[in-house]
């Protein structure tokens, strides 16, 4: 005689599936674990014509047409103006502190660093790296340099 629970033939353990134990009357009692993953922010660089350019890499170089340096990934700005140079800057980041330099690579129109309340302005001298600051003119075109969240990555790539 072959065994039966509540008058259907019981299935042996090892062929029981939880949709099983759930008509035999014992329900699911499985620990579910949810491991939420958070992507880490990005930075990127946001002109003054709202173009945003994801810096991808630790290490890039803008410009018109930038010509990438040993290490360095080639980053093209839209320039309207036409104040960058082909080459203009290189942009480095520190992954351990999380901090970008700039250097400027030998362009006509410079690049200059403001502080947060844009009052005060430092341009830097051609082939001497300085700490980057939120705000840079890169020959006349104002460009931010900022973290983003993954909650606030809404701009176009």
């Amino acid at each position: 005689m072959q065994p039966t629970v509540s008058g259907h033939p019981a299935t042996p353990p090892s062929q029981a599936s939880p949709a099983d134990a759930v008509a035999a009357g014992g329900g699911l009692s499985a620990e579910v674990e949810v491991t939420q993953v958070v992507a880490p922010p990005r930075w990127a660089l946001t002109t003054e014509f709202n173009d945003v350019a994801w810096l991808d890499t630790n290490d890039v170089v803008i410009g018109r047409a930038p010509v990438a340096t040993t290490d360095a990934t080639p980053m093209t700005l839209n320039d309207p103006g036409m104040t960058l140079s082909k080459t203009h800057a290189r942009l480095r980041r520190d992954p351990r502190s999380d901090t970008w330099t700039i250097e400027d690579l030998g362009s006509t129109n410079g690049v200059q660093l403001f502080d947060e309340t844009l009052t005060s302005r430092v341009t830097l001298t051609p082939g001497q790296p300085a700490t980057a600051t939120s705000f840079i003119v890169l020959g006349d075109m104002r460009v931010r340099l900022q973290r983003h969240h993954q909650g606030d990555m809404h701009h176009k790539r």
